[in-house]
């Protein structure tokens, strides 16, 4: 991976996705300005899960949701990590591990993506993305 590659969070799939979130605007302006970038983007299997039941239960949003996933998938700038049962494993140990952290199974999951690629920075405003020294796109 590049140093210019970024990783893409929940947060930032939703606050596209969702219009009356607050963050949309950011979203938008972020997306266009690392496109302009030409930067690689890369997510998982495992954020693209949490982001479609996040907004599950909205039948005006599952259509949109899925249309970014399928969209991500085709994308030649986007790498999807696929989830396996040694990432799976990985993530609950850093989980476990880190008691002291809000970080939940998936950003567990994202933070060793981001780690084993050389990934710095993070399309999110989840700011436990900074207590693992990766940085938000604040």
């Amino acid at each position: 991976m590049t140093d210019r590659a970024v990783f893409v969070d929940t947060v930032a799939l939703v606050a596209l996705c969702v219009k009356s979130d607050a963050w949309h605007e950011w979203a938008r302006l972020t997306e266009s300005r690392l496109s302009s970038e030409h930067a690689p983007l890369v997510t998982s299997d495992w954020v693209l899960a949490e982001f479609l039941n996040s907004i599950a239960r909205d039948s005006d949003l599952r259509g949109a949701g899925a249309r970014i996933v399928e969209r991500l998938h085709l994308s030649s700038r986007v790498v999807v990590v696929e989830a396996t049962r040694e990432g799976w494993r990985a993530a609950f140990d850093l989980y476990r591990s880190r008691a002291d952290k809000g970080w939940s199974l998936v950003d567990c999951s994202s933070i060793l993506i981001c780690q084993s690629r050389g990934i710095r920075r993070v399309f999110t405003r989840d700011r436990h993305f900074e207590q693992a020294g990766l940085e938000p796109t604040l």
